[in-house]
């Protein structure tokens, strides 16, 4: 491990703990290295009474203590050692180091929580010691203390047992997979790495290494439930295990059950603790994550930083499981704009900018390619982009006229479950009826290592299924030109009289549409719902009544809709329940799927024209009356050729236009 300076405390303090703090030696043969709470940090907290309203240092703390030959030999017996420690407040990265050593890191929590910490043995020594805890966010209050280093090992204190793990494919290869591990009541199982192996724990969560490998440990005697997951492309692997009589390596078998030839799987939103400054997924542990959920690209999207995976995964052996692109969650006062791609050492985009076109501009002149808005009512419905800028989500428009100039907008997003999922479809509705050509991704938002990357993603076509041979401009453009859909575990295509996303349709006088729509089930999903859309308005569906587990993976409907009288865009959306297993994390309650839109060119003029589009052109060449207004008769008129998008849009128009007459005459 790196060597890390030291920051010490006063000369007062370090006089208190030369009273003789450490000398406090109880029968349990603990040490107390600090006998009672400190406040680090910069504010007055009165609340909190185990320590000083008036914090004693910021950012660091550091203080020595003695090992006698007799006290090194009893810490060291048995490796590791044990540190308690108890904390409040921890919202940031706090280290912990012993002899300028980081060894842990503070969990991330509100409430005053004793913590115990594998200490590595090799960091004590005979003489003079120091135990130190350091941050980059000077302003992070916390309390501290006390601290204890325990008379008996990590392993003897919580009765570890190993856990060895392995999970291969249909091959019988290793592969990278999410390990989550429950006991006989369904709950989350502590897991530990004492070894300090820089394995990705957390409670009843683990990821296993490049070659499928896991070794974790446990409390002994208890009866334990083990699954292996890799994404929706993957089978579900479970096994009993006992605890206490595990006998060698546990192996867990996946088999891919849906094929996606033709398709990545890409995550267009993920961050580190490393460098977004929350959540608790270092840079090391989410490459690993990325491998164990099966994606094929991963755009690093930390805020207001441009994150280069690549090296992490050279370290990992991850290099060849995935592409990563260098992305930024350029977050501004407005909203949040994941872009990408950037190049290694690219000046970042000015978060700064409140123009919501300057801004766009800023981010594509600095190499961005894709530029997507980001959970556009999160943190709720109101306080979210399109709560602030007074989205109608039935036409679409904008009370102060924002273009809203993205290319994209996430219509899913894993862990924003706020707004449900189908409000946020009907916004992205609303805003393609109203001219706006932007499509929609699906990602995780991934902050930690217990929500799955790639729990939602997006699904792109591509000239290759290998993702290293698809170019970052080739993946851009998918996202950009709609040649994609969005999901929550699920995958799907749509053939629209031949057509797939993104494609603009045309026939020869044929009165209907097929919608072909082929789902892949994977065995522990099920579906319920199947909608057609035109315009935004449902013109199909179908209830599902397959239950299940049923071996039918591949599910296939067809829809013949009256092919519109007009331009139209055409979406397909599934739906299904959500698995009720504890490896299944996801807040929202359904499974989803949802198609970027097939456009419809019914005039072939080479272009699919909007319903406002559709609806100003109606307007314009509609007779007037004296006052300019289009005749009450032709609206009439109008309104029996056109579908319900045409005629929102075209009463938009209309009121737009009596405003204007009415603002002259005044």
């Amino acid at each position: 491990m790196a060597q890390r300076p030291l920051f010490f405390l006063s000369p007062l303090l370090i006089l208190a703990l030369a009273a003789g703090w450490w000398q406090q030696e109880p029968q349990s043969q603990d040490l107390v290295l600090l006998d009672r709470a400190l406040h680090l940090g910069d504010d007055e907290t009165p609340e909190w009474p185990e320590a000083s309203a008036t914090p004693i240092a910021k950012g660091a703390f550091g203080l020595s203590f003695p090992l006698t030959e007799e006290q090194y030999q009893r810490f060291t017996a048995q490796s590791p050692a044990a540190l308690r420690l108890t904390v409040r407040n921890v919202n940031n990265t706090w280290e912990l180091n012993f002899n300028g050593t980081v060894f842990d890191t503070l969990p991330v929590g509100e409430d005053r929580v004793e913590h115990l910490f594998p200490v590595p043995t090799h960091l004590l020594r005979v003489g003079e010691n120091v135990f130190g805890v350091q941050t980059k966010s000077q302003g992070d209050d916390i309390t501290l203390g006390p601290i204890v280093l325990a008379g008996e090992s990590f392993r003897e204190l919580l009765q570890l047992t190993p856990l060895p793990l392995r999970v291969t494919n249909a091959e019988g290869e290793g592969i990278p997979a999410r390990l989550t591990i429950v006991n006989a009541a369904g709950e989350m199982v502590p897991l530990y790495d004492p070894e300090g192996l820089g394995i990705s724990l957390r409670p009843g969560v683990a990821y296993s290494d490049q070659h499928g490998e896991l070794y974790c440990e446990v409390a002994e005697d208890q009866h334990l439930t083990v699954y292996a997951t890799r994404g929706p492309e993957w089978s579900v692997a479970e096994q009993q295990v006992h605890s206490g009589n595990s006998q060698g390596v546990t192996e867990l078998s996946l088999f891919r059950e849906i094929a996606t030839d033709g398709w990545l799987a890409v995550d267009t939103h993920l961050h580190t603790l490393t460098f977004s400054g929350h959540g608790d997924a270092s840079v090391a542990e989410r490459v690993r994550t990325l491998a164990g959920e099966g994606l094929d690209v991963a755009i690093a999207t930390d805020h207001n930083h441009q994150t280069d995976y690549s090296s992490w995964q050279e370290e990992g052996g991850f290099s060849q499981d995935y592409r990563s692109i260098i992305g930024n969650e350029v977050t501004t006062d407005i909203g949040h704009f994941n872009a990408f791609p950037f190049a290694p050492g690219s000046a970042k985009p000015n978060a700064r900018i409140v123009d919501w076109q300057k801004l766009f501009q800023e981010i594509l002149d600095q190499g961005a390619k894709a530029v997507i808005l980001n959970h556009p009512r999160w943190p709720n419905r109101q306080d979210g982009p399109f709560g602030v800028e007074q989205l109608n989500p039935r036409t679409g428009h904008f009370a102060n006229g924002l273009e809203l100039p993205v290319h994209a907008m996430e219509v899913l997003n894993a862990t924003t479950p706020e707004v449900p999922w189908q409000e946020l479809r009907q916004d992205w509705f609303s805003l393609l009826n109203a001219g706006r050509r932007l499509h929609g991704v699906g990602s995780s938002d991934s902050h930690t290592v217990f929500d799955p990357a790639g729990q939602g993603r997006t699904w792109i076509a591509a000239s290759s299924d290998n993702p290293l041979e698809v170019s970052e401009e080739e993946i851009a453009t998918a996202v950009r030109e709609g040649r994609s859909s969005m999901a929550l575990g699920l995958f799907g295509t749509i053939l629209v009289s031949g057509a797939m996303p993104g494609d603009l349709l045309w026939l020869e006088q044929e009165p209907y549409l097929e919608v072909d729509i082929r789902m892949q089930v994977p065995s522990w999903a099920a579906l319920s719902l199947v909608e057609v859309f035109v315009n935004g308005e449902l013109v199909a569906s179908a209830d599902v009544t397959e239950k299940q587990g049923t071996d039918r993976v591949e599910q296939e409907f067809t829809f013949s809709v009256p092919a519109p009288s007009h331009d139209a865009w055409i979406v397909a959306s599934v739906s299904g329940p959500r698995p009720e297993a504890p490896w299944w994390t996801c807040q929202f309650p359904d499974l989803v799927w949802i198609s970027n839109p097939v456009w419809f060119d019914q005039d072939h003029d080479g272009h699919c024209s909007s319903p406002m589009e559709i609806a100003a052109h109606l307007l314009k060449s509609a007779a007037r009356d004296e006052q300019g207004l289009a005749k009450p008769s032709e609206l009439a008129r109008i309104l029996q050729e056109v579908d319900v998008a045409v005629a929102t849009q075209l009463f938009v128009a209309y009121n737009s236009t009596l405003e204007t007459l009415l603002a002259e005459s005044e």
